[in-house]
């Protein structure tokens, strides 16, 4: 009875020992790291580190990083795969405690396609009653150019917003330079309220607005706080702001409307981006100071005329050195041409002087429309750089209702159509 329980005890110990070895293979934990990488679960793979991993970086340093780097950079359509290893090799990886495999890495981001190949390092840890392997995990498995330290930085390029040209190619929608205005506080001097007034009035802004930007987080005493742009049309009013000692202007691209009130109607305007446009298009397409088309054409054709940024992903080391990772190149907004003829739009327009109307101007042999006029009208530049309360007001009580488009309005023809019919009953009768 001994000797059978002894041979019982036997059996047991050997099979423990070899599902014990069966449990400890390096494949096992590699295989279930990818999975998880995969999946972007990085609270299981922060489990599955070395111990000296797991020293060296903190939860926070892995699994915060990795999160962030992932949503900031949009990371989609993960796919991370292993090489396997030979028998040989495998079997010799058992005995040294150490293997090694060449994994591959593919990914969709904000700037563009991403690949890159690694090598993964698994150790046995623990006592030998109580083995396991790990992932010996350094910032390399991120992107290979972090392993030795850097920075991740984002990089973006604005498009340049397509022009409006009419039939000659005479613009009726441009980019143009106007001037950021802007104050360096330092420079307000003893008398920083009168001055800040002073500016307040040129630019039709209020007081708080510009104590609001002033007082933001990042500004100092030296540096450049921006206000308001302006067209470089308005040369009396950038005269009196050179004037001011705290006031700069640094030249930038704006949006411009040669013909004025004459094309307001059709060509619309521009206006920075509101919140709740910004959740109506997909994330990163605009940015919160984006431009956009309000209405008229503007609006119409803003697919074609915005154009798509430009998005670098660049790896920033330690020595100032910078790496690309992936570019996506920016894709400027397509310039449209229309039939319009901005001479015969602009005649048309003064032909009204202060009465109301709208006059549309068809070529008689090819039916193009060279002019569509509503009248009276407001001025889109004052729009796009910051209306005054007292203008706003005046066009929404003005009786001739400027804001109102007339040649979008639709009329019932009544007695006018009498005279058609009228005129096919004379032609039969002949």
């Amino acid at each position: 009875m001994r000797q059978k329980i002894s041979l019982l005890v036997l059996f047991l110990l050997i099979f423990i020992t070899a599902c014990s070895k069966e449990s400890v293979l390096p494949v096992d934990t590699i295989e279930t790291f990818i999975e998880e990488w995969n999946n972007e679960n990085f609270t299981a793979m922060y489990e599955m580190l070395s111990e000296e991993a797991k020293a060296t970086y903190s939860p926070e340093q892995f699994i915060d990083r990795y999160e962030k780097i992932y949503q900031d950079l949009d990371i989609h359509n993960l796919q991370v795969s292993y090489q396997e290893l030979s028998k040989e090799t495998l079997e010799q990886t058992v005995e040294d405690g150490v293997a090694t495999f060449p994994i591959s890495v593919e990914m969709d981001s904000i700037a563009g396609p991403i690949q890159f190949t690694y090598e993964a390092t698994v150790v046995l840890e623990g006592e030998k009653t109580n083995q396991s392997w790990a992932i010996q995990w350094d910032p390399g498995f991120i992107f290979p150019e972090l392993k030795d330290g850097g920075e991740i930085t984002i990089k973006t390029v604005k498009p340049r917003r397509g022009e409006i040209l009419d039939r000659n190619q005479m613009p009726l929608a441009l980019n143009d330079i106007v001037y950021e205005i802007g104050i360096v506080p330092e420079k307000l001097g003893a008398n920083a309220e009168q001055e800040k007034r002073r500016i307040a009035e040129l630019l039709n802004m209020s007081v708080e607005r510009i104590d609001a930007a002033l007082n933001a987080d990042w500004v100092k005493p030296d540096l450049f706080v921006p206000l308001k742009k302006v067209p470089k049309t308005k040369e009396h009013t950038l005269n009196q702001l050179w004037q001011l000692d705290s006031v700069v202007g640094k030249e930038t691209l704006g949006r411009f409307y040669p013909l004025g009130e004459a094309s307001a109607h059709l060509v619309g305007h521009v206006g920075q981006i509101t919140a709740e446009e910004l959740e109506e298009f997909e994330p990163g397409l605009y940015d919160p100071d984006d431009m956009i088309g309000k209405r008229g054409l503007e609006k119409l054709f803003e697919e074609r005329l915005r154009g798509k940024k430009g998005i670098s992903v660049m790896i920033t080391r330690d020595d100032g050195e910078e790496v690309m990772i992936a570019e996506k190149p920016v894709q400027h907004g397509e310039n449209i041409s229309l039939t319009i003829d901005v001479n015969i739009q602009e005649a048309f327009f003064e032909a009204y002087g202060d009465d109301t109307g709208t006059a549309a101007v068809i070529h008689p042999k090819t039916g193009e429309t060279l002019a569509l006029v509503s009248s009276p009208a407001f001025d889109p530049n004052e729009m796009v750089y910051g209306v005054t309360q007292s203008q706003w007001d005046q066009w929404q009580n003005d009786p001739r209702k400027p804001l109102v488009n007339r040649f979008t309005a639709t009329y019932a023809p009544g007695s006018v159509l009498k005279q058609i019919s009228a005129a096919i009953g004379l032609h039969r009768r002949r």
